[in-house]
């Protein structure tokens, strides 16, 4: 949550123009303040994830990413897991990929950019983007 927090802060401050700050509240986004997409890797430990859930259900100007690496404690990383899959599944604008074990690197980060920038990106594309041969695509809305 402290990251998720400084993120969001960071992002409004940029934005005044279409943004405020309230004494109690903190920052809060306007109707115009452009979107905020924000890629969280956590390390397999997501103890306050229903904060989380519930302060990006009232963020409908952030898209997020979240990135879950972890093997430590695999019964604790399996329960976050399904936590974040079912929230994304739930939130158009939230997305997951689950990196753990033996995950290969090239599938984590395949899996990041799909989902990321929001467009279907085939292994083979991804394997040209991986010698880069071409652009990134730009970010679908």
């Amino acid at each position: 949550m402290p990251g998720w927090q400084k993120s969001k802060d960071l992002h409004l401050q940029q934005y005044t123009e279409t943004a405020t700050h309230h004494p109690m509240y903190g920052w809060q986004a306007g109707p115009k303040t452009p979107i905020l997409r924000l890629l969280i890797v956590v390390d397999g430990e997501a103890i306050d994830i229903h904060e989380f859930e519930l302060d990006l259900l009232g963020s409908s100007w952030v898209y997020v990413t979240v990135c879950l690496i972890g093997v430590e404690r695999p019964l604790d990383h399996h329960r976050y897991a399904n936590e974040l899959q079912r929230m994304s599944q739930a939130k158009p604008r939230a997305s997951f990929v689950d990196a753990h074990g033996n995950t290969p690197e090239r599938f984590v980060v395949h899996e990041l950019l799909k989902r990321h920038l929001g467009c279907d990106i085939s292994f083979s594309e991804f394997e040209v983007l991986e010698q880069d041969k071409v652009d990134l695509p730009s970010y679908a809305e």
